[in-house]
């Protein structure tokens, strides 16, 4: 119910409105959020978490948020920005990742730097984050970030692939898929906080 919900607000309503009425929905199911995990940018602005535990776990005390960066280690621990001294046994770094497909060059399938309107590795120079314009009869199935299970868009994906490889989609031009991507990409950067992780720009639009 939540997520049609959602896809409602997204699909009916205009951008801001749709943002706040989400975050609304949110709050009202699963409260408001601590202050360490208040989000300085707004819904859809970066990678969602899910994880219905989290948030519980934080309130009950099992896990502790911080917010702050790592000033240091130290033998025992880490000293974080605001002072705080942790002892800890492991440290991971959740750093977010660079697509590599080595079987492939580059000017293949990503966006180079000069070209991209956006500020990641991974933006990917793919029409409808699949077809690469330049190379018929290429298609890269999977490489979105969306908050729901990825197996139904990455079988969309495939049959529209097929489709095109068939002749029963007919893709356009070159140029226009070049077009089309700035134009997406152009869209993204306008609704993205620039401090997010590079694996954002694989976000499937809504619109």
């Amino acid at each position: 119910m939540l997520t049609y919900v959602g896809r409602l607000f997204e699909t009916t309503l205009p951008k801001r409105l749709s943002e706040w009425c989400q975050m609304k929905l949110c709050e009202a199911v699963v409260g408001s959020l601590p202050e360490a995990i208040k989000p300085q940018h707004s819904l859809f602005q970066a990678n969602l978490t899910v994880r219905s535990d989290l948030l519980e776990n934080i309130r009950t005390g099992r896990i502790t948020a911080h917010r702050a960066s790592i000033d240091r280690i130290t033998e025992y621990g880490i000293v974080l920005t605001n002072g705080t001294i942790l002892e800890v046994d492991v440290i991971i770094c959740c750093t977010g990742y660079d697509i590599d497909l080595p079987y492939l060059l580059d000017e293949y399938y990503r966006m180079q730097e000069k070209d991209s309107v956006l500020p990641a590795r991974n933006s990917l120079n793919l029409y409808k984050l699949v077809a690469a314009p330049r190379y018929p009869n290429l298609f890269c199935i999977g490489y979105v970030h969306l908050e729901g299970p990825l197996v139904p868009v990455a079988e969309a994906q495939a049959r529209w692939a097929v489709g095109a490889i068939t002749g029963k989609v007919t893709l356009p031009s070159p140029d226009q898929m070049e077009r089309s991507i700035y134009v997406y990409q152009e869209d993204l950067a306008s609704r993205v906080s620039c401090d997010m992780p590079t694996m954002f720009f694989l976000l499937v639009s809504s619109n």
